[in-house]
């Protein structure tokens, strides 16, 4: 509680503006599959740990998920209509490709669920996430880092 004279308030993070649209790509993954698998969603933060995924409605109120990098680039697949197998990016175009590959992976290790990954700090503060079956790991970035 900001109220209280021992609280801690964090500062918001600083992100570099969104780059300007790009281009487009067809995908294999779409903004209904992301939404549609919980455990897909805690892979992608894995994958992307500087990324955050939102929703955005344009102009013409078409809602769509949209991944935001720190470092301006963008993702953006429409959860409706006609375009949901393209996604728009702005900045880097690899993006969504590395949300692709994280699919493979994903489809590769049979789906597997939150279940079936663990957590480990270690004494000097690092923290990381494995899939346990096979042992790959993921350094987790720190929200203050």
């Amino acid at each position: 509680m900001a109220a209280r004279t021992d609280a801690r308030v964090y500062p918001a993070p600083q992100h570099a503006a969104a780059a300007p649209e790009s281009g487009s790509l067809p995908v294999t993954v779409t903004a209904s599959d992301i939404r549609t698998y919980y455990p897909f969603r805690l892979l992608l933060a894995f994958h992307l740990p500087e990324t955050r995924l939102v929703y955005h409605l344009d102009d013409a109120s078409v809602m769509s998920l949209q991944l935001q990098h720190t470092d301006g680039s963008w993702a953006r697949a429409p959860l409706t209509g006609d375009a949901t197998g393209v996604v728009t990016y702005g900045g880097a175009p690899d993006l969504w490709q590395r949300v692709e590959a994280a699919w493979q992976w994903w489809n590769d290790k049979r789906r597997p669920a939150q279940d079936q990954f663990g957590f480990v700090r270690e004494p000097d503060g690092r923290a990381s996430v494995w899939h346990i079956p096979d042992g790959r790991r993921w350094e987790v970035v720190s929200p203050t880092s």
